[in-house]
């Protein structure tokens, strides 16, 4: 201001790191009207793929961040629960849906992440911490007698148990969709891929290299 400049210093500094994301089109751009040699022409194209592979990183670690804030904030809104809870012990968060359940009055609430999946309880606008099912001690049954309903059970104690009424069918396909997914996620032993389709279906795809909270903060 000082000088006569409308913007301040920071907002200044501010405009190269917010070209970074575009720098990968100009290369693109130049590569079309580029007529040199091809030694100049390789440079400049491999210029531009390492430009796009760190606008990919640059998003993909702005969706974790926004992630681990939505994990956060869950985690804030349910009382009775662990202190020690966080975006490292849930993972990332998936899903999270109001469900009948069989044999239980009232609704409850379940939050899926990354590595476990909590039930909760809602009342007087509050929502109290009724269970824990992490995804390597989870027994996931679908194949019920009503196609409304699927099964979520901990492997470790049956009695932990919830038969879960989905309100259609497209709902009851996305939970079991990503609960399989990060069931198979969840086991230590490397499950070859052929393997891994043939439990998840024709609709897996493959993940990004930076999917997990956890692979985010060790690559930094």
């Amino acid at each position: 201001h000082v000088i006569g400049h409308a913007l301040s210093l920071e907002s200044y500094l501010l405009k190269p790191v917010q070209r970074i994301l575009k720098y990968h089109l100009l290369f693109r751009d130049i590569l079309k009207s580029y007529d040199g040699d091809v030694d100049s022409y390789n440079i400049i194209n491999s210029a531009s793929q390492k430009m796009s592979d760190v606008a990919e990183y640059i998003n993909e670690m702005k969706r974790l961040h926004e992630n681990a804030q939505k994990v956060q904030e869950i985690l804030n809104k349910i009382v009775d629960l662990n202190d020690a809870m966080n975006v490292f012990s849930t993972g990332r968060f998936v899903l999270e849906n109001s469900f009948k359940v069989h044999g239980i009055r009232g609704d409850r609430y379940f939050y899926l992440f990354e590595k476990m999946l909590l039930v909760c309880k809602k009342s007087d606008d509050m929502y109290h911490f009724k269970e824990k099912i992490e995804c390597s001690d989870m027994i996931l049954q679908e194949g019920m007698k009503d196609s409304l309903i699927f099964q979520v059970m901990r492997y470790s104690n049956s009695k932990v148990s919830y038969s879960i009424v989905a309100k259609n069918l497209e709902i009851k396909k996305i939970w079991i969709q990503h609960l399989k997914r990060l069931i198979v996620e969840s086991h230590k032993a490397l499950i070859p891929q052929t393997v891994r389709q043939a439990i998840l279906g024709p609709e897996e795809k493959s993940r990004s290299k930076y999917n997990s909270f956890f692979e985010f903060t060790s690559e930094k």
